[in-house]
């Protein structure tokens, strides 16, 4: 996993321009299982061409903020409209214009890589060119493998990729580094930026400080079901101290209710 994510400027022509205020907007979102309620009262606003790190402990919410986002759980209360469409009334109404990387994906494991990108650039219209994501990725010398042999690293390397396949507005990403070595990380660091650059709205979800303090414009701290914090990494580190703190120290004390 120590391959670097190569850039080239035929990444850079596919621009997104935006035609909607807000690429997110979750309001009063509220969802129980019996007694456990993962998520209570949140509301969040993810802007056009914003990075936005979603942190919180294991358990927070984080995974059914994201599912009800996508519409892959409905909520007991609250509105969720994504790069303009309603999610609660119509799951399915901007499916075509989001890609997705999560942790548990259904990669089939007798499939080679390039039949997954294949497979999945056929369901769309709009396409990044898979050739382009092949280099970008340094997935060419593993096309012909079967998903089912590769390491954790590189499958989390497909996922990214067939994330990308539909030439997404708006990215999701469930923890897409796991796995991966520092200079792997780094790489995959290296492609968020560039797709910020092309003006996509990214939503990330990680447990690695480090990168969230390094990629995101504004990050939301979820504890316990509800929005504990949300601003730039310096807001949230200013709210501890005026010395210099880190992350690791800011989410700590909020998790934690010492804030």
């Amino acid at each position: 996993m120590s391959e670097d994510v190569v850039m080239n400027n035929d990444v850079k022509k596919n621009r997104i321009n935006h035609d909607y205020r807000e690429a997110i907007v979750v309001e009063g979102l509220s969802k129980s299982y019996r007694e456990i309620k993962a998520l209570d009262n949140v509301s969040v606003t993810v802007l056009p061409g914003q990075t936005v790190g979603l942190l919180g402990e294991n358990g927070a919410g984080k995974s059914t903020l994201i599912e009800s986002i996508l519409g892959l759980r409905k909520p007991d209360s609250g509105q969720i409209n994504l790069l303009g469409h309603d999610v609660i009334d119509k799951p399915r109404s901007a499916q075509s214009l989001i890609g997705v990387q999560l942790q548990e994906m259904n990669l089939m494991p007798r499939i080679t890589v390039h039949e997954h990108l294949k497979l999945f650039s056929g369901f769309y219209k709009n396409k990044f060119d898979l050739d382009e994501l092949v280099e970008i990725l340094g997935l060419k010398p593993w096309l012909k493998s079967k998903v089912g042999g590769l390491s954790g690293g590189w499958k989390q390397k497909v996922s990214i990729a067939l994330a990308l396949v539909n030439n997404p507005e708006l990215l999701i990403l469930d923890e897409p580094t796991t796995g991966f070595d520092p200079i792997a990380r780094r790489s995959i660091w290296d492609l968020i930026r560039e797709l910020k650059s092309q003006g996509r709205t990214i939503l990330m979800s990680t447990h690695n400080m480090e990168e969230a303090d390094a990629l995101a414009d504004v990050i939301v701290i979820i504890s316990k079901g509800k929005i504990v914090a949300s601003g730039t990494p310096e807001e949230l580190k200013a709210m501890v101290s005026k010395e210099n703190v880190s992350l690791d120290d800011v989410f700590y004390k909020l998790a934690s209710g010492l804030l």
